[in-house]
């Protein structure tokens, strides 16, 4: 099992959320801020909170076959070729438990 992160403009949730339906069990999302190279390469500011800009942050657990689709499609449905439009992060997941049923392993998402 893969775990993606990916780190999108807010904008683009909707799209993004739409074009991965029904091609994921679930996700998590959430509203967050932080900065990247362009705010590192920019003049210094006297309030640190001037580099941060909002971001959503989306999670989702697959199968590893699942992976290429999904980033392909995030990736695809998120771009706008400005600078700020994110990124995508693929993990391992050693193991997954359903509270509910307990349910483990793929069987879990």
């Amino acid at each position: 099992m893969k775990m993606i992160v990916a780190i999108i403009q807010p904008f683009m949730l909707d799209r993004v959320l739409r074009g991965l339906r029904g091609k994921v069990h679930g996700l998590t999302c959430w509203d967050v801020r932080g900065f990247g190279i362009e705010a590192t390469q920019a003049h210094f500011v006297q309030d640190a909170a001037d580099y941060l800009s909002h971001k959503v942050r989306i999670e989702i657990v697959v199968e590893e076959t699942a992976v290429e689709t999904i980033v392909s499609t995030i990736q695809r449905l998120a771009h706008t070729g400005q600078s700020g439009d994110g990124k995508i992060f693929v993990l391992a997941v050693e193991e997954a438990l359903r509270i509910r049923t307990g349910q483990v392993g793929a069987a879990a998402i």
